[in-house]
């Protein structure tokens, strides 16, 4: 199998390309580049269980209750 592009990646994860580019930013994706500067995400990195967190602050003044 071939490394995915940041739109397979997404499509694959049922996320948009800005949510892979996110976890692509905080580390939690590991990427290559290619000689022309795209991204290519290696295969055993899809292999690796991913966990992310999506943070959901709760607006001051108001409970979470």
């Amino acid at each position: 199998m071939n490394d995915l592009t940041v739109k397979e990646l997404a499509a694959r994860e049922r996320v948009g390309e800005r949510t892979v580019r996110r976890w692509i930013e905080k580390g939690a994706v590991t990427i290559r580049r290619t000689p022309g500067g795209g991204i290519r995400i290696p295969c055993p990195e899809l292999s690796r269980p991913a966990v992310f967190v999506m943070s959901n602050p709760v607006k001051s003044g108001h409970s979470s209750r």
